[in-house]
């Protein structure tokens, strides 16, 4: 990979694209969802059944607060490449 992105005069190692920090990346992970589903996702990391709301919270502090905040690609983009990467995993019985 990396000789291919020299080939295309990508200057490497690539900058830092994080954009939170470990303090702020639930609220700002929180900010993502909402822009992009909407005001019901308000407090979703701390819903559902005890058992599994720690997944909610990994979500919203993980997946949103530190990728969806990134620099580099645009909300739509990275929405293409979550859905491109599920499909991809096909269907199981």
């Amino acid at each position: 990979m990396n000789e291919e992105l020299t080939a295309r005069g990508i200057e490497l190692p690539l900058e830092n694209q994080h954009t939170t920090t470990a303090g702020n990346r639930l609220e700002k992970g929180e900010e993502t969802q909402i822009a992009i589903f909407g005001e019901s996702m308000r407090g979703f990391y701390k819903s559902g059944p005890e058992e599994t709301r720690h997944i909610n919270k990994w979500l919203t502090d993980n997946c949103f607060g530190d990728y969806y905040t990134r620099t580099g690609l645009t909300l739509q983009e990275r929405e293409m490449i979550t859905f491109c990467f599920l499909s991809a995993q096909g269907v199981s019985d």
